[in-house]
């Protein structure tokens, strides 16, 4: 084995680090950013569905985000040749096909060219007992091996970081001195969106179960006005409330 690589040259963990802790908050946030459509298809194949608008968060709750995209950066490292090489050791061994030194060399060299842009955190033990093929892997076994894993954190740091792009671009009333509602009222207006969006969803089963015919994208006037709210618009949100009190009236 030391005539292929070095024992010391490196070492394999045997599970990949744990994603970076999120609050609860911040993690139902990060859940908008990764399934942000709820309902497509619902009434055919030509329907959208319906686009929650994201939960408003506080900034220490905004740099929590950044911080945890940070961390998931620094986890998707590029993979070096020399953890390539190590890695296939043990595969190399166990194959059918078992390589000479000279044609280990070769091939690791190769494969790790290939696959450079994976994280070395996600080279595991448990990553390389998904190769399972018997034999002396291909690039793309060893891609479909860790693949994965790097990809599910890099859709977690892609969703974080929209999160912390969309705080910049939001000014509903200009500085946070002029905004009248306080970060309590922020926060409740963000959980009355949610209610309303699962309202919605308890609604249309409701009415599926029943036969009952169904009208795409139909909001109550209280729907609307959450949900503008929800997105900081308050004067579209006070203007459908003067509209509603006088009609109901």
């Amino acid at each position: 084995m030391n005539a292929i690589a070095p024992r010391h040259a490196t070492s394999i963990a045997a599970t990949p680090p744990a994603a970076p802790r999120l609050s609860s908050i911040v993690n139902h946030a990060m859940q908008h950013a990764l399934n942000p459509v709820i309902g497509r298809g619902a009434y055919g194949d030509d329907d959208p569905g319906f686009r929650p608008s994201p939960p408003l968060l506080a900034p220490a709750e905004w740099a929590e985000a950044q911080r945890a995209a940070d961390a998931l950066d620094a986890m998707m490292s590029p993979v070096t040749p020399a953890l390539v090489a190590a890695w296939l050791i043990p595969v190399n061994l166990a194959s059918r096909n078992p390589q000479t030194p000279e044609q280990f060399a070769m091939r690791a060299a190769a494969i790790a060219e290939i696959v450079g842009d994976l994280p070395a955190a996600a080279f595991t033990a448990e990553a390389r007992r998904n190769l399972g093929t018997g034999f002396f892997p291909a690039a793309d076994d060893v891609r479909n091996a860790v693949g994965p894993v790097a990809m599910e954190w890099a859709r977690q740091r892609d969703a974080l970081r929209r999160l912390h792009q969309a705080e910049a671009a939001q000014s509903p009333r200009g500085s946070a001195e002029e905004r009248a509602e306080t970060m309590e009222e922020r926060k409740a207006y963000g959980a009355l969106n949610r209610a309303t969006i699962e309202a919605m969803k308890d609604e249309l089963a409701s009415k599926q179960r029943k036969g009952e015919p169904i009208k795409p994208n139909h909001l109550s006037p209280t729907q609307r006005i959450a949900a503008y709210r929800a997105m900081g618009q308050h004067a579209v949100a006070d203007a459908i409330a003067a509209h509603h009190a006088t009609t109901a009236a």
